[in-house]
């Protein structure tokens, strides 16, 4: 007989390839589970319609999105009037904050005696996207305004603190493995952009902030005693932060586009025995551990990307366009 205490933190997005698993999955089931249906005396038959899985519908980027801002400036201008549209300005700012803590344990006291294995495994998995103006066609498109601002700014945090613990004062006796497991596996997305065109000067700027706070635990409390055949204590931190930006201008007169991607990062992974805190030890307690193997692990497989790109593009004013300019500001006199 098997024990297993499980805690699990899972937001509801799943990896692309993890849907189109389980699209196929469940068609191939429905085919295995088929059977022809039986002629009724109307000699009328109804068969159940299988359709496959929309593979495009999980690898579409806007599936994922957890957030989304958008930012538009349009004046609209009368027919009647020449004039062009002086200026527009749009600027956009996401924020998203999230914080989870997730503990599987053996509290103190417990007293377990199994044929079989104990697994005692934490796990928080999920995939955050963040979007801000994510461009859909041609991002410089024609000027309508004489000069165009535009900001964008996503700030996104996640804080996932992970605990798979054996507290003090347990006794377990298991004739088979006893294993203790934290796994923090948080994927962070972030992209924003900014674009614009003008007559005269256009200016963008887009910024990303990422922000984790990871801590994983993997423990074994001072005073417990534990039997079994093998024994692992491991802590692995595999939470994935991508931050991207992007800015382009266009202009006759002034061009600037810049951009941002940051990065904060604190992660912290133990895996031991002994009372908690740091450093992991045992001063003031016995521990016990009686086992053929025993194997403590502690992993830092994270990764972090930041990229960006900015640019801009300068057109001069043709002589045919100087001359409407002129012919647009005379002042005729009698």
């Amino acid at each position: 007989v098997d024990l297993n205490v499980n805690a699990l933190t899972s937001w509801p997005s799943i990896t692309p390839f993890e849907g189109i698993k389980l699209g196929w999955e469940a068609f191939a089931q429905d085919v295995a589970d088929f059977e022809v249906p039986a002629i009724a005396s109307d000699g009328s038959t109804t068969t159940d319609e299988f359709e496959a899985p929309d593979i495009l519908t999980y690898i579409a980027p806007y599936t994922y999105v957890t957030t989304e801002t958008k930012a538009k400036a349009i004046a609209p201008v009368a027919k009647d009037v020449k004039s062009e549209q002086e200026s527009a300005i749009a600027v956009s700012l996401n924020f998203f904050s999230t914080q989870n803590k997730t503990e599987a344990a053996v509290r103190s006291g417990a007293d377990i005696t199994l044929s079989g294995d104990l697994a005692i495994e934490a796990l928080a998995e999920g995939l955050f996207v963040h979007v801000s103006n994510l461009p859909l066609k041609n991002p410089l498109g024609s000027a309508k305004t004489e000069d165009s601002v535009g900001g964008t700014a996503v700030v996104a945090r996640t804080a996932s603190d992970v605990i798979a613990v054996i507290e003090d004062g347990v006794s377990i006796n298991a004739t088979g493995d006893v294993n203790v497991e934290a796994v923090n596996d948080i994927v962070t997305i972030t992209q924003t952009f900014a674009s614009a065109s003008a007559k005269g000067s256009s200016i963008n700027a887009a910024v990303s902030a990422s922000i984790i706070e990871a801590e994983t635990t993997a423990r074994v409390d001072d005073t417990a005693i534990i039997t079994a055949d093998e024994v692992t204590i491991s802590a692995d931190d595999t939470s994935i932060l991508w931050s991207m930006a992007g800015s382009l201008s266009k202009g006759q007169e002034k061009g600037v586009g810049a951009s941002g991607a940051v990065n904060f990062v604190t992660r912290e992974i133990s895996a031991g025995i002994g009372r908690s805190g740091e450093p992991l030890s045992s001063v003031d307690g016995t521990t016990t551990i009686t086992a053929n193997t025993l194997t403590i692990d502690a992993k830092n497989q994270g990764l972090e990307v930041a990229a960006t790109i900015a640019g801009s593009f300068v057109r001069g004013k043709t002589d045919d366009e100087e001359a409407s300019n002129d012919e647009a500001t005379m002042t005729p006199t009698a």
